[in-house]
């Protein structure tokens, strides 16, 4: 497997000196990367270029509205304003921003006159509703409002996986599964609002309540210091922006973090928290002891995953009075005091505070931040060619193996609500690693991370996806790991006497060492791209990395009439000429067990000495019975079954082309489209007495079921058909 892992952007060092400066260029991610006070001695472009896609600039007239960004005060000249006030305040924002802009309020904190917490709904949706009003926009999708950034406001659940007074940390407790289990259960409190009541009936959240939502969206929170013991602290967040989608499906979220977080409010220099801040100087460095809470590692996961996740990431910060130029750096108030580290000179003297005010100096937690935002623009192709991001079931060294909830395995994203899809809860409750992925774009993207785990130890980490097993190899715990896998194999699209044919060729052929072709028979609907259909393509990648060539064509809606068994013919007399084939075997999906059937039985195809069936069509009477008259009328030119000439029901006919095979059938109990007990069963009983094996594989659901496809047992038969 061509399996790559995705570094750490080379242009990031983790100490005092950003590198945004040197980071490359990317291509707009398509995701929104808002930072506030990023370096005036880096322009704006550069910023832009690197990933940056919203600024601080509110109040610049010459600044692209588009682009600005802003957390608002309550400018509303009293704490109880009243409509028209509202209306003004609004009016007045209105004027310096366009829809994109991304605003954020903080209408119950800061500023010199904060509005009460119990009247915050009222006023922020009338501000929200008439900032929209004044933009000619009529919802909160066409916008970027993302409301307070105040946790208990923003977040439904802002006390992370803990149920005071009825079990503590609990992150499968009722509350938090029926959040996921519903748009209902995702709009309610898990306790009731502004009191500590878990016990009594849930209240729907006021975000709703007050019809807000229409207007506004809501911002995912992710200040790591507002919780003593952070254990949960990216789980929760992930939680949180599913549960933000399955309450509105055309919600918008940003993940919102600051790096320095509150640490001037709860001063902590531990390891785990961050060292400090570092600025070097000629003869030592001045040290901040806590600069921020986030720790580095915290900022990459959180730029990577609110891209991944989410519409993107909002970077607070403050602007600490340090400067690229050492010679004008200044004393800073408002920042904890700092440490001169001589390592052989005497500490120098730092200018005044205040005026000339330098340009303010991007952290380092805004670089990690767009770190993992440069990751996720080297995935992103996959992202946005997939149907969605998915859970997937890893084996462990230390926890063995880890599955995910049943049914469709993907997370919720704006447009797409997957109700009951609660693994994060359950991975929370038992402390273990995640492990994501999607195909797109001919690729596999998959991210691992154990938060639970120290940095310092290691899990060998095996990621089975669409049936395919990764292995990622030795993984540091509470790191993130991304990887990507592009199969070996190179994809021929081309045509032969009419027939067009996609040729899947790995990149071991030799062409003077013989080879096994697997010819694919598609199902109805299908044509020569069903090889690198979502449920086929597992398992034509894991035959094309065992060294097989893998061929399908546009056969037609034919039924195993005439005219679809000849352009087999066609097809397979090309690859023969082409290729060194040693032998063939033939896969049969769903209506395509008709024509390879036929094939054998006809001995049309040379040198076949194999088949297997996934949920396969043996006899074609039993399934005109059961909903394809139309079809197979229209395929064959007749008006009844009756019409359709003899030497096209495979069932029925003789089975000495058998002899010496090696057949396979994945059928289901449960298909009502191919009935298991007139299709494979008749037909394992037909070939079951010449065959060298003849074995059935009983799968699980209806017609099409994901269960019917097993890339390693296929792979296993292949192996012995010799």
């Amino acid at each position: 497997m061509a399996l790559t892992k995705i570094g750490f952007p080379s242009w990031f060092v983790s100490d005092y000196p950003s590198r945004i400066d040197n980071a490359s260029t990317i291509p707009p991610t398509g995701k929104t990367v808002v930072s506030h006070l990023l370096d005036n001695e880096i322009t704006d472009a550069q910023k832009f270029a690197r990933g940056i896609t919203h600024l601080q600039k509110l109040y610049d007239g010459a600044f692209d509205k588009n682009r600005k960004a802003y957390i608002l005060l309550p400018e509303f000249g009293t704490n109880t304003p009243d409509t028209s006030q509202i209306n003004s305040y609004a009016n007045n924002i209105a004027a310096n921003i366009l829809p994109n802009a991304v605003i954020g309020d903080q209408f119950t904190e800061g500023g010199s006159n904060p509005i009460l917490p119990e009247n915050y709904y009222n006023v922020a949706t009338q501000f929200y509703l008439q900032l929209g009003a004044q933009l000619g926009v009529s919802g909160a999708q066409f916008t970027n409002f993302m409301g307070t950034y105040d946790s208990g406001f923003a977040n439904f659940n802002p006390d992370f996986f803990k149920i005071v007074g009825i079990g503590g940390r609990n992150p499968v407790h009722s509350r938090f599964l029926a959040a996921l289990g519903s748009q209902a259960g995702a709009r309610k409190k898990a306790r009731n609002q502004n009191v500590g009541d878990y016990l009594s009936p849930q209240a729907d959240d006021q975000f709703f309540t007050s019809g807000m939502y229409q207007y506004c969206n809501s911002f995912n929170m992710m200040l790591y210091a507002n919780d003593n013991a952070p254990i949960d602290w990216l789980y929760y967040g992930i939680f949180e922006a599913q549960r933000k989608y399955a309450a509105n499906i055309n919600a918008k979220t940003l993940w919102y973090t600051s790096p320095w977080s509150q640490s001037i409010l709860t001063p902590i220099n531990t390891q785990s928290r961050n060292s400090g801040w570092i600025h070097e100087r000629t003869g030592g460095y001045w040290k901040v002891p806590n600069w921020h809470v986030v720790p580095l590692s915290l900022m990459y996961q959180l730029g990577f995953l609110g891209c991944l996740l989410s519409e993107g990431i909002y970077i607070w910060e403050v602007g600490l009075l340090f400067s690229k130029n050492i010679s004008n750096d200044r004393n800073d108030p408002y920042i904890p005091t700092r440490t001169w580290e001589s390592t052989g000179g005497s500490a120098p003297t730092l200018l005044p505070y205040g005026s000339p005010y330098y340009p303010t100096y991007p952290e380092t937690g805004v670089d990690a931040a767009v770190a993992g935002v440069h990751t996720y623009n080297a995935v992103r192709d996959i992202v946005e060619a997939s149907s969605g991001i998915a859970y997937a079931a890893y084996t462990s060294d230390i926890n063995g193996s880890v599955g995910v909830t049943a049914g469709d395995a993907r997370l919720f994203r704006r447009g797409f609500q997957n109700f009951g899809q609660n693994t994060i809860l359950q991975l929370a409750n038992t402390k273990k690693g995640i492990a994501l992925a999607c195909n797109g774009n001919g690729k596999t993207l998959l991210v691992y991370i154990n938060p639970y785990r120290s940095a310092t130890k290691k899990e060998t980490i095996s990621v089975t996806f669409n049936s395919i097993t990764y292995n990622l190899g030795n993984l540091e715990g509470d790191t993130l790991h991304v990887f990507t896998y592009t199969p070996t194999y190179t994809e021929i699209r081309t045509s032969s006497g009419g027939v067009d044919m996609l040729i899947l060729v790995p990149s071991t052929y030799n062409p003077a060492i013989p080879t096994k072709l697997i010819y694919h028979h598609h199902g109805l609907g299908g044509d020569r791209e069903s090889v690198l259909f979502y449920d086929q393509k597992p398992v034509n990648e894991r035959l094309l990395a065992d060294g097989h060539i893998v061929v399908g064509i546009s056969g037609g809606n034919g039924w195993g009439n005439d005219t679809s068994l000849n352009k087999y013919i066609t097809a397979h007399n090309y690859i023969l000429a082409n290729y060194n084939i040693s032998k063939t075997i033939i896969s049969s999906q769903s209506m395509g067990g008709l024509t390879g059937l036929l094939s054998i039985i006809n001995n049309s195809l040379t040198n076949v000495k194999g088949w297997f069936g996934i949920y396969p069509v043996c006899d074609l009477q039993s399934v005109y019975w059961t909903g394809g008259q139309q079809s197979i009328h229209d395929a064959y030119g007749v008006g009844s079954y009756g019409a359709i000439p003899s030497g096209h029901n495979p069932v029925v006919l003789p089975n000495t082309n058998f002899i010496g095979m090696r057949t396979r059938f994945y059928a289901s109990n449960g298909d009502t489209s191919v009935l298991k007990n007139q299709n494979t069963d008749v037909m394992k009983a037909l070939v079951a007495p010449v065959t060298l094996e003849s074995d059935v594989i009983l799968c699980t659901g209806n017609h099409g079921d994901l269960s019917h496809f097993q890339p390693n047992d296929v792979s296993s038969f292949v192996s012995r058909v010799n």
